[in-house]
């Protein structure tokens, strides 16, 4: 299910940088619900979330997918959890992946909503060494979150990034 939509956003990807696409491909507007799809696919080998993420970060800023940067930042967050809720913890994307994903989230200036649960996604603390990200990017984290006065209500929602913290 996935293949064809990995086909027509590496073809979006392509054409956004500039480079020729030989086949028609879907309109950078018409694709907000086809990244939350594949943001979704929690089953997805971690080489195509990666592959994904770095779509996203390619073609982020550019005028036509101004329209749908709710659906890419949404996608990066669920891309990044660190608990899936319902795949296997050998889908879940490497921390050193993710470390970098939220340090580039975090210098794109003032957040919105989307960030903020992309990043609390990302962040998120779960005990195991091996899927939580560094101390000092999580107190990085947690400065961000205060500094943008992050909702009381989205940062207990939303996850327990130190347990000292509120529940985040």
């Amino acid at each position: 299910m996935a293949d064809p939509l990995f086909s027509a956003l590496r073809a979006l990807t392509k054409k956004l940088s500039g480079g020729k696409v030989k086949a028609a491909t879907i309109r950078p507007e018409d694709t907000t619900e086809i990244w939350r799809l594949l943001g979704s696919f929690e089953l997805l080998h971690v080489d195509r979330k990666i592959e994904l993420a770095k779509m996203i970060f390619s073609i982020r800023e550019k005028k036509s997918m101004n329209r749908v940067q709710d659906g890419l930042v949404w996608t990066l967050g669920r891309l990044g959890q660190r608990t899936p809720l319902y795949g296997p913890l050998n889908t879940v994307v490497p921390v050193a992946e993710v470390e970098s994903w939220i340090e580039t989230i975090l210098g794109w200036g003032q957040p919105d909503r989307n960030s903020l649960f992309a990043v609390v996604q990302m962040a998120r603390r779960t005990g195991d060494r091996y899927r939580d990200i560094g101390e000092v990017l999580r107190s990085s984290v947690l400065q961000w979150l205060e500094e943008n006065r992050a909702s009381a209500a989205q940062d207990r929602k939303s996850t327990r990034l130190n347990s000292s913290h509120a529940n985040i």
